[in-house]
Parts: structure tokens; sequence; C-alpha cells
């Protein structure tokens, strides 16, 4: 008997320890996604990104986020530069131990974002600078990298994602008109759709920022062409006619401009993309009746997100990167809007 309670006390004492271990590596896979998550936003962006938890279920294939904010440039007071409410991942089970995992869905929900400018220059012109920097230290075939090409405590997981979607965008934008007060307006996005996100070459965890902060900025210029300063869109065109296009990167893209999703390039909700021209008729990319709408001149003013998409020629991501700077350097006057009868103002 005296033999049994004492087998029985070792039992448990083994069971309490392996219980304690499984607890701890629950806890440390969280710590180990949020860290992942945090270093992976800072080394594309280099700003400070911090998570308020992450949530691994491995039994059920889930992985949830809640709280990430991406801090501003520095010189910047509004609250931030991006912050996200929730994103909840679903994961394949049979790639969690390979090195590129498979995530058949990716919900991002509540994408808050600043667009700021202080002293000349915008906000976000400095994060564009950051990606383009980024997209250089990536590319092994680049002829110069920046000093940090490598960052030894990147995450090397990467991952295939078949769907993204990004819902209820909300953009506010500050700036000085030429009567020089300061001036907000609010753009919203329902939804971006994004697929095959990584299909072509797995993403890490800054690729991914990388590709989602790009299609944040093109899907609020798409959306908010007819309220946009004329000096925001052509500084958001410049910086993403500097980067690597979606297409190219073999992703499709989708935005919901008030009556449903709308692709732009790829093949989104299985509608097929027609030819660069169609596409790019009305708001730069934006297809059928909801881009007629928007007007030839909102066309003419975010060229760029053509560019961005991969259904320009590099003759016209060139040009309009150029004109861009102009833009962003001189102040110049914005370009009339033939649909209103006075002229925007100039971000």
């Amino acid at each position: 008997m005296k033999k049994l309670k004492i087998l029985l006390g070792v039992v448990g004492v083994i069971l309490a320890l392996l219980i304690g271990v499984v607890v701890v590596a629950f806890v440390a896979i969280d710590q180990v996604a949020k860290q992942g998550v945090e270093r992976g936003a800072t080394y594309a962006l280099d700003v400070p990104t911090t998570l308020d938890g992450a949530d691994v279920d491995i039994f059920g294939g889930a992985v949830g986020l809640a709280g990430l904010t991406i801090a501003n440039p520095e010189g910047y007071d509004t609250p931030h530069f991006l912050s996200l409410g929730s994103a909840d991942a679903a994961v394949d089970l049979a790639t969690l131990q390979e090195d590129t995992v498979e995530v058949p869905a990716l919900i991002i929900d509540g994408i808050d974002i600043y667009l700021d400018k202080e002293d000349g220059k915008a906000n976000y012109d400095v994060i564009l600078d950051n990606l383009k920097r980024f997209e250089k230290a990536s590319d092994p075939d680049a002829p110069e990298a920046p000093p940090a090409a490598e960052d030894p405590d990147a995450p090397k997981k990467k991952f295939v994602i078949r769907k993204i979607e990004v819902r209820n965008v909300t953009a506010h934008v500050e700036f000085v008109p030429l009567a020089g007060d300061l001036a907000r307006t609010t753009v919203t996005v329902p939804e971006i759709i994004l697929e095959d996100v990584g299909e072509k070459d797995p993403v890490t965890i800054a690729k991914l920022t990388n590709v989602l902060i790009k299609a944040i900025f093109a899907s609020v210029i798409s959306v908010g062409s007819d309220v946009l300063p004329a000096g925001v869109i052509d500084g958001l065109n410049a910086g993403l006619g500097g980067l690597t296009d979606l297409a190219s990167s073999g992703i499709g893209m989708g935005i919901d401009v008030g009556e449903g999703v709308v692709n732009i390039v790829g093949d989104v909700g299985g509608v097929a993309v027609g030819a660069a021209g169609d596409v790019l008729k009305g708001a730069g990319g934006l297809a059928g009746d909801a881009a007629s709408e928007v007007g030839d001149a909102a066309g003419d003013a975010i060229k760029g997100v053509g560019g961005l998409l991969g259904l320009g020629n590099d003759k016209d991501k060139d040009e309009t990167e150029d004109e861009g700077n102009d833009a962003s350097e001189s102040d110049r006057p914005a370009q009339d809007d033939p649909t209103e009868s006075g002229d925007k103002p100039e971000g």
C-alpha cells in the first residue's frame, strides 16, 4: 500500500511537470509569434511596431493577433501611422513544421491609418522610402543595398497566403491647404481582397507587411480620388511607383468601392481582368461602371496605382514618379476637378 502511494505520488509529480511544460510551451509559442510580427513589421518599415498579443491554436490550426500598432516616423504628432484591431488566420496544420507555411485565409479587421504632413514632408513619404530601401535590401540582384541588408533576428518562416481580406480601413488625411489652416478628410475602404500572396515567392512577415501597406495605400487612392488633395495623391503615387508591383509578384487584388469588390489585377472573385487600358480607365485601375463614374481626371491623378499593380509600362512609372516628386517638393497648385466648381486643396 505504501509503495502504491509512492508510485501514485511519482505519477502525480510527472503529470504536473508535463502539464507545466505544455503550458510553458504554449505561452512560449504565443510569445514567439508576437515577437515575430513585431520584428518583421519593424524591419520592413523601419519604425517601431508593437503587438498586444498573439494566440496560436496549434490543434485548431488558427492564429489570432490583437492590438498591432505601427508608430509614426519621428517628428509627427498624430497618434500612430497605422493600427490594427484584429487579425485571424487559418493555418494548414500539415505545413506548420515546414519552412513554408500554407495559410488558406487571413482576415484583418479594423485598420486605422493617419496620413500626415509636417514641415513639408509627409509620414507616408518616409514609410514609402523605407519600403523602397527594404525591397532593395531584400533583392540579391540589387546593385547596392542598405548597410543592414539582413536582419539576424528576422523570423525565417515563410508563408503562402491564398486569400487575405482586409476589412474596414479608415484613413485620416491631415493636410495644409493653400489658405494655411490645417484641414482633415477621411477615406473609408470597406474591403480589400488579396489573393495568392507568396504563391510566386513565399513571404516573410516583413514582406507581407510590405505587400499590405502597398495595397492599403493603393486602395485609399482609388476610393478617395475625389476627396484627397492632389498633393497627397501625387505623393503616394510617386512612392508607390518606385516599388515592386503586385502583378509581377503574382498577387491578385480587388477593392470594394461601395458597390462590391471590383478586381484590379489578377483573378479576384472569379472576375477576369481585361486589357490594361480598360482596367486603368476611370480611377486608374477600377473596372466596369464603378470606375467610369470616377472620371478621367481621377484616372490621370492615380496612374501610379496602375504602375504598382503592374498595369502600366516602365516609362509611365518613371514619368509618374518624377512628376510626383516634383509635386511633393514644390507644393504646386492642385489640378482642376471638372466635377466640382472649386479646386482641390493642396496637400
